[in-house]
């Protein structure tokens, strides 16, 4: 007689008006789990607007479950359609591992479906995954803090997204980011443990902290390429092969890091990138920079195009021909989720009364797009450039960092003739 294999169910929010990012996530999760063969997977499509009982919706995509990429593979393998199946919120009841996905607007409802759910089990785990930066916290106070079971909160640096194969469309991961979870209290050490290692045999890496505050504002100063993304039209590979574009992103990721160190002043913290899948020489780089990845990003974007273009692969690695979450919204007038990245940046800019030019250019840009509702404008990489704020002063920060990377590609160069003549 075999095993029966331990259940998860991911919830998603399932509307069509709205993004499809925790959707997208929730099916490539939920492949990766499946293909690893040690879980049997439920999707769950939630719908805070149902008036049924059981709130939530069936939700089917053959198209978009033809097949995927498994983390960190080349070659596309068809989904597990036995083991990853579609069902209702009921099967929250039987599930060892609960993963919610949902969109903030929905995050506390689906929250309280669960506990109402789950009244007096203990041996479950449920793992609140959000994007943005509040959300996740959101769902985890609709939880008792004396709970039998684990509620761990989530940060995910990993975007899903679709590229075309000879067979047809196939979900894959656009950078090689990973997850973060928050640590297991001593409470439920023990219990908690065997969970996240059925987590863990998706393949994705995964990273625990005691704070994940630092790595979701990380996500969400990485993912500003996206708004460049939807106005210009371009996936993200094509986008960050144009200098001006990454000048321009560059200047938003120097502008929100200025931000979020003024707003963190009190409690000491910087936003963490560790989480977004740097390449190895920008992981190298950020080492020698005094405050790391969230410094050095936008000072190897910024290179010009001959030296970063070679050397891509090892400072910002995306999949060739994935389109971000954000234009692929826009181009199917579904609701964004602008309300929870650059918005964000931009609120707590105005609120820390600090200026962020380029990104307050650049989020009105996308949001006259989004009123107009005709999808990408297509704004060309140099209209964006000089539209999106003063060309000149960003020309001249672009300089800045070329020198500082020139400057400590010397120190590098020199330590390590240093320490070679040593060894000889």
């Amino acid at each position: 007689m075999s095993r029966r294999k331990p259940e998860v169910s991911i919830l998603f929010s399932a509307s069509e008006e709205y993004t499809t990012d925790g959707r997208d996530f929730s099916l490539y999760l939920g492949a990766c789990l499946c293909h690893a063969g040690w879980s049997r997977v439920h999707l769950v499509g939630w719908s805070s607007e149902k008036t049924d009982n059981d709130n939530a919706i069936h939700y089917e995509d053959d198209k978009a479950r033809e097949s995927f990429f498994p983390y960190g593979v080349n070659k596309p393998v068809p989904f597990n359609r036995r083991q990853c199946t579609f069902n209702s919120v009921s099967v929250v009841r039987d599930s060892q591992l609960i993963i919610i996905c949902v969109n903030c607007n929905e995050t506390q409802a689906c929250s309280r479906k669960v506990k109402s759910l789950l009244p007096e089990r203990h041996d479950c785990c449920v793992i609140s995954f959000q994007y943005g930066t509040k959300n996740s916290l959101t769902g985890h106070h609709s939880f008792p803090k004396d709970s039998r079971y684990p509620v761990l909160d989530g940060a995910v640096g990993l975007l899903v997204s679709r590229v075309m194969t000879g067979k047809g469309p196939a979900f894959c991961a656009l950078n090689q980011g990973c997850l973060v979870l928050s640590r297991l209290t001593k409470e439920h050490s023990d219990n908690g443990q065997k969970f996240l290692n059925l987590l863990e045999t998706a393949n994705i890496p995964i990273l625990y902290r005691r704070n994940i505050t630092p790595h979701t504002w990380g996500v969400v100063m990485w993912r500003q390429f996206e708004p460049l993304c939807a106005l210009t039209g371009l996936d993200a590979s094509a986008l960050l092969a144009n200098r001006n574009a990454r000048i321009l992103y560059a200047t938003m990721v120097s502008e929100a890091y200025q931000v979020l160190k003024l707003a963190s002043r009190k409690t000491k913290w910087e936003a963490n990138l560790h989480c977004t899948g740097a390449g190895i020489l920008l992981q190298i780089i950020a080492m020698c920079t005094k405050g790391g990845l969230a410094r050095a990003l936008p000072l190897v974007v910024a290179l010009p195009d001959f030296i970063f273009r070679p050397l891509s692969g090892f400072l910002l690695p995306v999949k060739k021909g994935a389109k971000p979450p954000l234009l692929e919204d826009l181009q199917a007038h579904r609701k964004t989720a602008l309300k929870w990245q650059l918005e964000e940046l931009v609120n707590v800019a105005t609120n820390q009364r600090c200026a962020m030019p380029v990104s307050t250019r650049v989020f009105h840009l996308l949001q006259l797009a989004i009123q107009n509702a005709q999808g990408s404008p297509c704004i060309s990489n140099k209209d964006l450039y000089f539209k999106a704020g003063s060309p000149d002063a960003v020309a001249k920060r672009a300089n800045i960092f070329t020198l500082k990377f020139i400057g400590i590609c010397g120190v590098i160069i020199v330590l390590a003739l240093f320490i070679w003549h040593y060894e000889l």
